[in-house]
Order: C-alpha cells, then structure tokens, then sequence
C-alpha cells in the first residue's frame, strides 16, 4: 500500500493531499529514510511523522483496506513516541517530560478569582 494512502486510511492525516504534501517536504520518514507518498508500506515498518502540533513516531501493525472505522484504524498503527512537536516546545517552553511551560501565559486578572 501507498504510504499517502495508509497516512489516510488509519487516520493520521484528513486528506490524501495532505500526507503528499508532509512527505514532499521532508516530515515523513519511513525506516529512518526519508519517505516519498509513493513508497510501499508494509506491516512493521517505523514511521515517523512531524505533524504541525505534534511529532509522532509508530508502527505499522496492519494495513486497512477500503474505508475504516476509527476503531479499526487505531488497530492498524502502534504509537511508540507522541510529544509536542519541537516547533511548539522552543516557542511555549517544554520541558524534557514534554509538558509546556505557563511561562507564557498571559498573568491572571486579579478581578477575577
């Protein structure tokens, strides 16, 4: 199967589109090769996607033929990695267990308790 079409299938992306587009620019990576729509999935292969919020590193448990429900798209992806994407941790400050720091947060308005 397509990687485009798996990204869709099991969920991880809205639109075909969309995975092309993260693959062309370089945020999809398959057994730590960068990874072109085009290229053929297969179960236990390593993924590693950069998505705009978050980064997410998995294994391809199964491949989902025609369309699937949410459930059985679950099933067919195993998550080993999913952290705040690093564009978002320097900007809001994550520390190393990925939670963000409120630093940035506007200060509470003392009229409001």
């Amino acid at each position: 199967m397509r990687l485009d079409v798996f990204l869709k299938r099991a969920r991880l992306v809205r639109q075909r589109q969309l995975a092309k587009q993260l693959c062309d620019a370089g945020a999809v990576w398959c057994n730590a090769k960068p990874a072109k729509p085009s290229q053929e999935v297969h179960p236990g292969d390593h993924l590693r996607l950069q998505l705009p919020l978050r980064d997410l590193e998995l294994r391809v448990r199964a491949l989902p033929q025609g369309n699937v429900s949410r459930g059985i798209a679950a099933e067919s992806i195993e998550i080993l990695v999913d952290r705040p994407a690093d564009r978002i941790a320097r900007v809001f400050g994550a520390d190393e267990d990925g939670a963000i720091s409120d630093r940035f947060l506007p200060p509470p308005d003392p009229g409001e308790e």
